[in-house]
This record gives C-alpha cells, structure tokens and sequence, in this order.
C-alpha cells in the first residue's frame, strides 16, 4: 500500500472529512468520473458519521457509477491538509483511502447529489494514461487544484503498481508461492484478474491445517497445480523478501521446462 501526504500537517488530531475512493479496471481502462471541471477523478466521497469506510466505498460506487461492489482490496490512502476555503486561518484535513474494486457487469442508473448534478458528473472507461494527461494538464493550468493532485497521485500508483508490475500479455497464469504469502496471492490475482487475464491459484485450505489430508491426497493436490502450469502462459511467483521454498522452486522448473513465462512478483536478481 502507498501512503501520501499533500500538504503540511499543523496541529490536527483528526481528520476534519474522510472519503473512500474506487479503482475499478476492466479491459486496461479505468472507471473515472469526468464532470465539467478540468480534471478526472476516481468514483467515490465523503463517509457518513454512521459509516466505515467499506460502507462508503459501497454506497457510493453505487451513486456515482451505479455497479455493485462485488469484492475490495486496500490500495493507499492519500492525507490532504490544506488551508480552509472559508477561513485561511483555519486547516482543512482529508484522509482518503483507496480500494481495488471488482464490480457486476452491468450497472444501474446512477444517482448523484447536488454539486454533482450541477456540474454535469458522468462516469466514463478512460485509458490511464489520458487520465494522467488531462490531470496534469488540470494541475499545471491550477497549481491549488488539490482534486487533480490527489488523483494524479493514485493514477501514477496505477501505472507503477498494476498496469506495470503485473503487466503480463498471457491470458491464462497460474500463481506459485508459499502459503505463507495467501495474501499477496490474493491481491496479485485480483490485479491480474481486473487486466483482462484468467488466474489459477493453490488449493489450500482456509485454516491451514494440511494434517487432515493423507500423504496420497497432498500429491495429488501437487499434481493438480502442475496440470495448471501446463494449460497455462505463464506463472507469476510470489517472492515476497525473495523467498522462493522447495516446491516453488520445482514448479519454476517444470514451468521452464515446457518454455512458459517466468514473472516475479519482486524484482529477482538473476
């Protein structure tokens, strides 16, 4: 997860608003709200005294863009501290956290509020890179366009984080790793999921205990995941820290084998 500030901090003990924002990709392009102002944002606002941020995230993606939140995943959280609009000796703080979101197919109508309406908001599928033009563009244009610095922000993570970290052109890839690192599988086959591709993970069970199953039935589960290699492109390794265990190292072996691509999730020394 990546963490920015904007702006600098002076006296505040909490956060004067709180807002949960969507990254939702589908076919390499990311859901964006484009309104009559001069920047592109991500869907997403304010949290209710009553919410969390999860029922935030919920509520307005639905809004704003009108899908349903199928499934989520922390992605940063930029904090904004910036003088008040209606008061210059007063401070304005913000802490906005980001979520990979997975969403239905096919959206609702949307239903947005006030300002949003009078400055014509629209949920559009926009290419990164024009999302990261048109906000430095906006920011070049307004040095205190606090809404395109933030977003700017997040885009450039997109780019850095998803589109090329995991940017692998297969269609089908098989993850292999520790089960020590179910986390980071989870979130890498979510990413490579939302860029278009089919993802094939281990089958493990929920509390980790393997001593249930006999001997007889462990192999097979080996000799599945070996089968997934074999319909797959490619694999993605979960090195986190570098580690790669026994079995990993003998599944990056039969992947060689049979010329499939090898991809790291951490930069690998060779």
């Amino acid at each position: 997860m990546f963490h920015y500030t904007i702006g600098e901090k002076i006296d505040v003990f909490e956060f004067d608003r709180k807002a949960s924002r969507a990254v939702i990709i589908k076919d390499n392009k990311v859901l964006v709200l484009k309104s009559d102002n001069h920047e592109v944002k991500l869907p997403g606002g304010g949290v209710d005294n009553d919410e969390t941020f999860i029922d935030a995230l919920i509520r307005e993606v639905k809004e704003e863009t009108g899908y349903d939140v199928l499934s989520f995943s922390e992605f940063g959280v930029v904090d904004l501290f910036a003088n008040s609009k209606t008061n210059n000796e007063k401070q304005f703080s913000m802490r906005s956290k980001y979520f990979l979101v997975e969403v239905n197919k096919q959206p609702s109508k949307t239903n947005f509020q006030g300002y949003e309406i009078e400055e014509n908001f629209q949920p559009i599928w926009i290419e990164l890179e024009e999302t990261i033009d048109i906000n430095e563009r906006a920011l070049n244009n307004n040095r205190n366009n606090d809404i395109a610095e933030r977003e700017l922000i997040v885009f450039k993570e997109i780019k850095e984080r998803i589109f090329k970290e995991l940017e692998v052109k297969s269609k089908v890839i098989t993850i292999c790793g520790s089960l020590k690192f179910k986390r980071e599988m989870m979130n890498a086959a979510m990413k490579l999921e939302l860029l278009g591709n089919v993802v094939l993970i281990p089958i493990f069970p929920l509390d980790d205990n393997f001593d249930e199953y006999t001997e007889e039935e462990l192999n097979i589960l080996g000799k599945m995941h070996k089968e997934k290699i074999k319909i797959s492109d490619a694999i993605l390794v979960i090195n986190v820290g570098g580690y790669i265990g026994k079995s990993t190292k003998s599944e990056i072996e039969f992947a060689t084998s049979l010329n499939k691509e090898i991809r790291y999730l951490e930069n690998k020394e060779q």
